[in-house]
């Protein structure tokens, strides 16, 4: 999105891309490539981050995983795009992506910036609601505490 806001052209690009190529929303590997590296070519270098990859159905993980494939491949040696992608564990993610640097994120990496957000939040809450400094401290008390196993961080618990 903030290419989006940085050049509006882009969007003029990509309905008309769409319009033209008869798909309401791209289906395929190529046409995404094919958008993907003609915005890519105006804007680079550019940094693509998608979070949850795991939360796509697998069928769609495998088409965004193409086009990833096909932007690295088409823009060796140097690259017009690097990608950070965040998941928990999936097997066909670990595979197609062998060549990638992994980084183990556990919830203990995460908590005290965890923590610092839901204390600024719990502010603008109480200060939006009335709740008194006790209402809040439980607010966030039961945010910081909520099962270790649904990091929604990219994390995943050993």
């Amino acid at each position: 999105m903030q290419i989006l806001q940085a050049d509006a052209t882009c969007l003029v690009y990509l309905y008309e891309k769409m319009v033209t190529s008869g798909e309401r929303h791209p289906s395929t590997a190529k046409l995404l490539s094919q958008m993907l590296e003609d915005i890519l070519t105006n804007h680079n270098p550019i940094m693509i981050c998608v979070d949850g990859l795991d939360e796509c159905e697998e069928q769609e993980r495998r088409k965004f995983l193409a086009v990833v494939d096909a932007v690295i491949r088409t823009s060796s040696p140097y690259p017009i795009a690097r990608f950070f992608l965040t998941s928990r564990k999936e097997k066909d993610l670990e595979s197609s992506l062998r060549s990638a640097i992994r980084l183990t994120i556990k919830p203990s990496h995460v908590e005290k910036d965890i923590i610092s957000y839901i204390q600024t939040q719990t502010s603008k809450l109480s200060e939006k609601f009335g709740l008194t400094i006790e209402e809040g401290q439980r607010v966030a008390t039961t945010v910081a505490t909520r099962p270790k196993g649904k990091c929604t961080l990219g994390c995943h618990s050993d």
